[in-house]
Formats: C-alpha cells, sequence, structure tokens
C-alpha cells in the first residue's frame, strides 16, 4: 500500500497525528462550541489518552486520524485548524470503518469539513479497499449532517453512542460506471 501519512486537498494539507499535535488538539477539543457536538470538553488527560489511541491506532491499522492545515503552510508553526479521520469501531459487534472530522470555531462554514472528509473518503475506498464507511452525528449537530448528506451518506438508524442517542450513515463504495 502506498503512504497515506501526508494528503493535500485544494485548500488543506493534512498530516499523521503525532505526539508533536498535542497542543493543537489540546486547543481543539478543550474549546466548548467544537466540542459541543462531542461529548463535552475534554480535561488534559483524556486529551493525551486519545491522542495516544490515535496514535496507536495508525501503528495497528496503517491509518487514522490526520491533522488539518491551511494551504500554504509551515508545518513547524501553523496552527492545528482541525483533524479528520477513518478509525475502527465497532456497531453491533460488527466492525466498521467511521469517518470522523471537527475544525476549529473560525474554519466553519467554509466547506473545508466536506473538502477533508472527502479526501479520506477517497484514501478509504480507493487506498484501503473499504466496501463501505460509516460516519455518526447528533441529531441536532445540523451542520455535520449536511456534510455528510453533501458527501453521499445515507442515514440508516438512530444508535447509542458514548450514551448519547446519534443518527447513524453509511456510504457505499462508489461503483465506476458501465460501459
Amino acid at each position: 500500500m502506498q503512504n497515506i501519512e501526508t494528503f493535500e486537498t485544494e485548500r488543506l494539507i493534512a498530516e499523521r497525528v503525532a505526539e508533536a499535535h498535542l497542543p493543537g488538539l489540546l486547543s481543539l477539543w478543550q474549546d466548548p462550541r467544537v466540542m459541543a457536538t462531542l461529548g463535552g470538553v475534554r480535561p488534559e488527560q483524556l486529551c493525551r489518552d486519545q491522542l495516544s489511541m490515535a496514535i496507536d491506532h495508525w501503528t495497528e491499522f496503517g491509518f487514522g486520524m490526520w491533522i488539518l492545515r491551511e494551504k500554504p503552510s509551515d508545518l513547524s508553526i501553523d496552527p492545528v485548524m482541525g483533524h479528520v479521520s477513518l478509525r475502527h469501531w465497532l456497531l453491533d459487534g460488527m466492525p466498521e470503518i467511521d469517518l470522523g472530522y471537527s475544525l476549529s470555531p473560525e474554519y466553519w462554514g467554509k466547506g473545508l469539513a466536506t473538502e477533508a472528509a472527502r479526501a479520506v473518503l477517497e484514501l478509504g475506498f480507493a487506498r484501503l479497499g473499504c466496501e463501505h464507511i460509516t460516519a455518526i452525528a447528533l441529531p441536532d449537530n445540523l451542520a455535520s449532517r449536511r456534510v455528510l448528506e453533501k458527501l453521499g451518506f445515507e442515514y440508516k438508524r438512530d444508535v447509542v453512542f458514548r450514551s448519547r442517542l446519534h443518527g447513524l450513515y453509511r456510504l457505499k463504495r462508489p461503483r465506476p460506471p458501465q460501459p
């Protein structure tokens, strides 16, 4: 498999998550506006633990969370604007690949979540061979639901995740057009 640790879109640079990203993730995960639909503000130790789990996911599966920055970017100094991820999870005891994303509020409403998610979906289908990818969103998270719908996800049903009701969405691998 080709290296998928970094990728670029029209406006974004994405790189594999690493320990050096902790300050940027703390800023994101401790922002009440960002975390209002992601389970609430996380204390520093939980942020450290979740970063460690994200790094371990990469080690085990060869993909996971990518940190997002604006183009052009000096990766050594530019702030983390958000992240996008594909991760393994269990749904009703069955393994699934789940899409996730979040951005700092100053980047909301610009189509960047859709742009990042579209690029990661392409990796998931074309490079990782996923047959389908899931995503979840709280019923009142209209912005995230719009992103999923723009990407072609279909609402399937409600699920409980982290003690809260979420909508479960699924996107099947696009089939090539028939000649």
